[in-house]
């Protein structure tokens, strides 16, 4: 994740508008990479992302932002101006495991577990990563996603 200190505090203060860069990838051969873009407005949730190469997502890990001009996604340019005025650079990685269920609607729940994370994000593509559990093995993580007219 490529986050600023202060998304963290946002998150734990309630604050109403919030948001964070992912850099997520499914597998440590980094077939397919996405930036991801996510914005908090109250209760609305905006998620935007593009496909990236592994070698512009390393430069993006060292701090290279540039690699995003290459791009003509409107993502990949707001993306670039945040990163660039600084606030935001990489932090943590963070991984875990996922089942998540969908119905007939946009209503999704998710069950995450063996939550885990490291703040030595150059190790971001290795496989063998040093991580420290975030929370007890046999805790899950209850994600209940509604369609906004619910909310």
């Amino acid at each position: 994740m490529i986050d600023a200190a202060q998304s963290y505090y946002d998150k734990l203060n309630g604050e109403m508008e919030r948001k964070k860069i992912r850099l997520r990838i499914y597998d440590p051969n980094g077939s397919l990479i996405k930036l991801e873009l996510k914005a908090k407005y109250d209760y609305h949730q905006l998620k935007e992302s593009l496909i990236i190469n592994k070698k512009d997502a390393m430069e993006l890990i060292k701090g290279n932002y540039y690699v995003l001009l290459n791009y003509k996604d409107d993502v990949a340019k707001r993306i670039y101006l945040m990163l660039m005025e600084g606030y935001y650079k990489p932090k943590v990685i963070i991984e875990y495991k996922r089942i998540a269920y969908k119905g007939k609607t946009t209503t999704r729940i998710t069950f995450d577990f063996e939550i885990k994370s490291s703040t030595n994000v150059e190790d971001f593509f290795r496989e063998d990563i040093n991580y420290k559990d975030i929370v007890d093995k046999k805790d899950i993580v209850l994600g209940l996603i509604l369609p906004h007219e619910v909310i």
